[in-house]
Order: C-alpha cells, then sequence, then structure tokens
C-alpha cells in the first residue's frame, strides 16, 4: 500500500502486427488481404457487367 492505496505497475507491451501476430485470426494483413481480394473480384464482376452490357448494345 502507497498512501492508503493500492500499488500498481504498469508494463509497456507492444505487438509487430506483421511479425509476431500475422498468423493471428483478425490480424490486419489478413484483413488487408482479405478487403484486396474481395476488390478484386468486385472489379472483375463489374468489368463482365461493362462488356455484356456493351455486347447487347452493340447487337440490338
Amino acid at each position: 500500500m502507497i498512501n492508503g492505496n493500492a500499488e500498481t505497475h504498469f508494463i509497456n507491451a507492444t505487438v509487430d502486427d506483421n511479425r509476431v501476430s500475422e498468423m493471428t485470426t483478425y490480424s490486419s494483413k489478413k484483413i488487408e488481404d482479405r478487403l484486396v481480394n474481395i476488390e478484386e473480384k468486385v472489379n472483375g464482376g463489374l468489368s463482365n457487367i461493362a462488356t455484356s452490357v456493351n455486347e447487347l448494345i452493340t447487337y440490338c
């Protein structure tokens, strides 16, 4: 006890997310990689839709 208060100790801890916890379930790297993958799929889908619309316009 210090001055009637319980003594507390703080431990400073940091995590290098790209090195230490890269393989954890919710690491920022995994989330970013997944978002990039989704973005690529969406862009590919939009490209296919645009191509189909252009073909419809051309042949109709």
